[in-house]
């Protein structure tokens, strides 16, 4: 499958439903109810057996929801059961996100979650490569944003550890894993009324960025855009979908709508190229061995500590990673904390 990076992931956002413990798929394509909610085991892939179910940074209903898993979207335990005398929870595994979710809305997916032809249903990943074939060899025809809407043509074909599927999606045919699937599709577009904020160039920090016609996951795709693609804001926003939206123009002139979350602001960021010096602009900055908040730290910098710029950038939780040469050594720092510099003082 295509490397995923966590971007400060954003999906499909459905509000949770709030139905009768244990109810099943009122569309009668998952038939089986959720099991024992305390049956679950670490490793154990799981289905999404609710119109929405939130992943909590915590147990208990009081903390804070982190993503909105869809409708038939897949997670894997890593552990629990935790009882807190209304739910049982689990700590699980979302397209590289972790936090809690109640077991009383969750099925097991060996014994149910597969689709039909004929079926509608919603990307729940940032992004999503359609194939030609039913491989990870196969192919790329297109790559799907989250929240983009297929209907079912044929499948399951079990290939490559995956359950693959079928779709058309606006015409475009091809082949998609289960995993990254959930049922249904987005509700039409709820969008307020359009506002005007400052205009300004931004900068696309995720891997691919659907470019629409209006705002919302209904919009018809203009045009893609990759991760460091440089736009333009008009100065117009608005919200879908549970998404903020910003209205951009692109470096070929095509105007349309973007989720803001996929953009960065930072506008130093589109001077942080190769070979541009800069100085760490906060007191404590985590040199690291690879782009993200998970690589191993090689070291701290400190206000005022001299960069080089060797490559970039690389997107990952939410910042534009850079990698960089320091005093110290080589290794990966998030952007927003540097602040380019003509005059480049020594690497010491």
């Amino acid at each position: 499958m295509n490397a995923q990076k966590a971007v400060k992931p954003l999906i499909v956002a459905i509000a949770i439903a709030l139905v009768a413990l244990g109810a099943g798929w009122s569309s009668g394509i998952f038939t089986a109810r959720a099991q024992d909610a305390s049956g679950f085991t670490a490793g154990q892939t799981v289905v999404v057996d609710n119109d929405g179910l939130s992943l909590r940074s915590d147990v208990g209903t009081a903390s804070d929801a982190l993503e909105v898993l869809p409708q038939g979207a897949f997670a894997e335990i890593l552990d629990g059961p935790i009882a807190d005398g209304e739910y049982t929870w689990y700590l699980g595994s979302f397209d590289n996100l972790s936090g809690y979710f109640a077991g009383e809305y969750l099925a097991d997916a060996a014994s149910t979650g597969s689709f039909a032809v004929g079926d509608t249903v919603t990307v729940a990943t940032d992004a999503l490569n359609l194939r030609d074939d039913s491989t990870t060899s196969g192919n790329i025809t297109d790559v799907l944003g989250s929240g983009a809407v297929g209907t079912v043509l044929a499948g399951p074909i079990d290939a490559d550890g995956y359950a693959w599927y079928q779709l058309d999606v606006d015409g475009v045919t091809g082949w998609a894993a289960r995993p990254f699937l959930a049922y249904g599709a987005v509700s039409a577009s709820t969008t307020d009324t359009t506002t005007t904020t400052g205009t300004g160039s931004l900068l696309v920090n995720t891997d691919s960025l659907n470019v629409r016609d209006s705002a919302g996951t209904t919009g018809s795709v203009l045009t893609t855009l990759v991760e460091g693609d440089s736009v333009t804001a008009t100065g117009n926003v608005g919200t879908a979908d549970g998404y903020d939206w910003t209205e951009i123009t692109t470096a070929d002139g095509t105007t349309g709508w973007v989720v803001a979350d996929y953009l960065t602001s930072d506008s130093n960021a589109l001077l942080l190229t190769s070979g541009a010096t800069a100085v760490v602009n906060t007191d404590e900055l985590t040199l690291r061995d690879a782009p993200g908040l998970a690589g191993t730290s090689l070291g701290t910098l400190v206000s005022g500590d001299a960069v080089i710029i060797v490559s970039a950038s690389e997107a990952a939780d939410g910042y534009l990673w850079y990698q960089v040469e320091t005093a110290t050594g080589t290794g990966w720092v998030a952007g927003t904390y540097l602040t380019i510099q003509e005059t480049m003082p020594p690497l010491i």
